[in-house]
């Protein structure tokens, strides 16, 4: 079964509270990732537990998992960071008869696949992000896919009562969307990125993340349907979705080949044979991510550190029961992570400025070692 939502954080939020998950329970989730998915528990009263990164995948070890364990715990939601995909068989397999939700997070892997499978396919529930950065957007949305017959069942109860956001809302997120698009595009960005400041700072654009949310308040409107007009443009994007990925994986392996030729570290990098990773962006270390931004950005490359909290961005309530540094692989990673687009609107040309871009950057700044060699 499927329902769509106004928001990945919205659609997480819903599937936990027709579970019956709320006051007091906790929720396992990574410690690596955007503030949406905590917000999320909190918005149905539940407690984030978080569990630290294998620094190599960016994904929760199910070992760890155990580790976590309480009698308070009702659900984890594994994401699949970066297309790369979290060992689901071992997981489930360590949760059976334990009573336990599971939801896959793949609000950044959507069209990834493990061994032939789709990511997503696997547990009882899982999510899928439409937000303006990722693969396939409808501005901001989110996917929620149930294969848990008797939840599916609740959800579709529950789901007939969820309204869609003001028509001021969808209209405003509309016309941001439609610029956005224009602004982001490789051969506009250069200039489009002052345009887009532009409307942030008169207040015409609105962040993906609300202040509110920030302190821990996700407010009484946090669960939304996805509006008319967005489920028709996500639809017609849908249809496309393997001719997307298609692109999405092969920008990815020619900026990676670049990279690793460049002594970077690249991260959560597809096993082969096994993976077929999907991501809008590709990630990596540097020492000194301020010199890799301020390098690109004169060049009018896009670039973007998911994520630089490690929780990003870091809450400011203790409401999120969150310290970055009881969590070190996460915390490290967060310090020297960057990332470079590799999404489908890339033509070869603009591969081929970035792929140039990278190894002048890596030539330039060989002496001051202000990034991380992988020897």
């Amino acid at each position: 079964m499927v329902f769509l939502f106004s928001t990945g954080r919205g659609a997480i939020a819903a599937c936990l509270r027709s579970a019956g998950i709320g006051e007091g329970d906790e929720v396992i989730i990574s410690s690596f990732n955007c503030i949406a998915v905590p917000t999320a528990l909190l918005a149905v009263g539940a407690i984030p537990v978080y569990v630290d990164i294998d620094p190599v995948t960016l994904n929760v070890k199910p070992e760890a998992i155990l580790n976590h364990l309480t009698p308070k715990t009702k659900a984890i939601v594994v994401q699949h960071t970066f297309g790369s995909s979290s060992d689901m068989y071992t997981i489930l397999a360590l949760l059976k008869d334990k009573n336990i939700l599971v939801i896959e997070d793949c609000a950044l892997s959507l069209g990834s696949k493990n061994n032939g499978t789709l990511l997503g396919s696997q547990a009882d529930a899982a999510i899928f992000s439409l937000e303006q950065s990722k693969t396939l957007s409808t501005g901001w949305g989110g996917i929620l896919i149930i294969k848990n017959k008797m939840l599916g069942e609740k959800i579709l109860n529950d789901y007939e009562n969820i309204s869609e956001q003001k028509k001021g809302i969808i209209i405003r997120d509309s016309i941001q969307t439609a610029i956005s698009a224009v602004c982001h595009h490789p051969s506009f960005h250069f200039i489009g990125k002052y345009v887009i400041y532009f409307f942030f700072k008169i207040r015409l654009f609105r962040y993906s993340t609300p202040h509110n949310e920030i302190e821990g308040n996700p407010g009484n409107n946090f669960i939304n349907k996805l509006s008319g007009t967005q489920s028709i443009l996500g639809l017609s994007q849908w249809k496309r979705l393997q001719v997307v990925a298609d692109k999405c994986r092969t920008n990815a392996e020619k900026l990676r080949n670049v990279l690793n030729e460049t002594n970077f570290i690249t991260l959560a990098d597809p096993r082969p044979g096994r993976d077929e990773a999907v991501s809008p962006r590709i990630s990596f270390l540097v020492k000194k991510p301020s010199h890799f931004h301020s390098f690109f950005s004169e060049k009018g490359i896009e670039t973007a550190s998911w994520f630089d909290g490690p929780l990003s961005p870091l809450p400011d309530s203790d409401l999120f029961n969150y310290d970055a540094k009881q969590y070190p692989a996460s915390f490290f990673i967060s310090r020297h992570i960057v990332n470079l687009p590799c999404h489908s609107r890339l033509t070869p040309n603009d591969i081929g400025l970035i792929s140039e871009a990278i190894r002048e950057y890596s030539a330039l700044n060989m002496q001051q070692d202000i990034f991380i060699h992988t020897n």
